[in-house]
């Protein structure tokens, strides 16, 4: 099969027989000297374009970096996350149940004459004082999800703990 460059050689005085009409150099040249003097011109809005996205670029990594480190002397966050949200929302689930179970448990008959009653009582005292440490070091880190982890765990195993006193002191009267 012939290649279309051997096609055109071979039928070339085929296809020259009609010339270019009078003065049609004369026009594509003042054409190309037209174009010639607006290239500097092009060059310019395309220097206008490169430095336009280089000043996004920089204002847009000024305002990451400002987020990133956005603390104030204490180290606290600035702005309050929805994940601090979400978390203030379960504390207080979970202090609600907790506190209701309490509430249900003193107000059993016979559960301030239960000395198992009183000393779960007051290990639950004293995990308030671990959970306030876990809170303190969220203060610090309010986006490490270890930390967050260990507060959920805390809070829920305070709830297990007065659920299984609630049933065992239901059991025993």
């Amino acid at each position: 099969m012939k290649t279309l460059e051997e096609l055109i050689r071979e039928n070339r005085k085929l296809l020259d027989t009609d010339e270019p009409s009078a003065g049609h150099m004369r026009r594509f040249r003042n054409k190309l000297l037209v174009k010639a003097g607006t290239r500097s011109v092009i060059w310019y809005k395309r220097l206008d374009n490169i430095a336009a996205a280089i000043l996004i670029f920089a204002v847009l990594a000024g305002a990451l970096t400002i987020s990133i480190f956005n603390y104030n002397a204490t180290g606290e966050s600035l702005n309050i996350t929805s994940q601090n949200s979400e978390l203030l929302e379960v504390e207080q689930y979970y202090n609600n149940m907790i506190n209701k179970n309490i509430l249900t448990i003193k107000n059993h008959p016979l559960a301030g004459k239960s000395k198992i009653t009183t000393s779960v009582l007051n290990e639950l005292k004293e995990m308030d004082g671990s959970i306030e440490q876990v809170k303190n070091d969220l203060k610090f880190h309010p986006n490490d999800e270890r930390i967050i982890d260990a507060l959920i765990n805390q809070y829920q195993l305070k709830l297990e703990i007065t659920n299984n006193l609630l049933n065992i002191t239901i059991r025993n009267s």
